[in-house]
């Protein structure tokens, strides 16, 4: 099985400040995977941050699945299809006052 990691960014850059709410940059997927995403995080204080996984077929952003819908930021979440072309990660930073995020999508064909 072939696995390959994407720092998911804003505007090009990582490491997102969890005191602010973002949406990361769209991620093209091109082939069918099984995927993961976890967030790489540091110095967060009070771990109140949430995010929901987003795709999209290029029209409109729906969210994902009920399980991936407002996940605290200490979770991950999996699937064992990506059949979309799009893919993005909204954060909600819920009063967490310090700290950064770095969403990692990985994908497994």
């Amino acid at each position: 099985m072939n696995t390959v990691n994407i720092n998911l960014t804003v505007a090009g850059a990582g490491n997102m400040d969890a005191s602010l709410d973002f949406v990361t940059d769209q991620q093209l997927i091109c082939n069918t995977y099984v995927w993961g995403l976890s967030m790489q995080e540091a110095g967060l204080t009070t771990e109140t941050g949430k995010y929901t996984v987003e795709v999209s077929n290029g029209v409109d952003w729906k969210e994902y699945k009920d399980l991936s819908t407002n996940v605290a930021v200490i979770n991950a979440v999996d699937d064992t299809h990506m059949a979309w072309l799009y893919f993005r990660v909204s954060y909600m930073a819920n009063g967490e006052t310090t700290g950064t995020l770095n969403p990692i999508l990985t994908l497994k064909s």
